[in-house]
Formats: structure tokens, C-alpha cells, sequence
């Protein structure tokens, strides 16, 4: 992958994802940015959007005790799901 793949979600549009091929960076979701280099993430999609129309994502990756609970505001979703179809093409596991 050549390009850095990036997208706006959180609740009010706060958090920036950014996918380089390697790794998976949030930043804005913790004061400090968050790291998660692909070979152990895990990714779902909550099954049915929210009532506004947002959706929701997981992450899973075993430097963090639970998993991260990602809401992406309706016109948020089409970036997200851009870096959402990389991280799958790059063969992170869903859960």
C-alpha cells in the first residue's frame, strides 16, 4: 500500500484514523496517540447503525484490556468505510 489511507470519526468528529499499511494510528481517542501495528488487530462492525444513522466499530489488539469502541457520525462513515475495506484488503482479522 502507497498512500496513507485517513479518516474523521469519533462522536463529535474528534478522533483521526490514519492506515499506512502497517499500522492503524487514532489519534484523539486517548490524550496520547494510539498504535496498533496490524498483525494483532481485530475489527467489527456493529451489525445494525445507530438510530441517527452513525455506525460503529471495534478494534481489538492485545495492548489494550478491552476493545475499542469507535462511533462514526453518519457523514463520517463513507471515510471510515474507505479505511475499513484497506484494513480488511491487508488481512486484519473481524471478530
Amino acid at each position: 500500500m502507497s498512500e496513507t489511507i485517513e479518516a474523521t470519526t469519533g462522536p463529535d468528529g474528534n478522533v483521526d484514523a490514519k492506515f499506512d499499511g502497517e499500522a492503524l494510528d487514532l489519534n484523539g481517542y486517548t490524550a496520547s496517540p494510539l498504535h496498533f501495528p496490524i498483525a494483532k488487530l481485530q475489527l467489527k462492525r456493529k451489525k445494525k447503525p445507530e438510530k441517527d444513522g452513525g455506525q460503529v466499530y471495534y478494534f481489538l489488539h492485545p495492548s489494550w484490556s478491552s476493545r475499542i469502541e469507535v462511533y462514526t457520525r453518519p457523514e463520517d462513515i463513507p471515510g471510515m468505510e474507505k479505511l475499513v475495506d484497506a484494513l480488511l484488503a491487508a488481512d486484519v482479522k473481524t471478530f
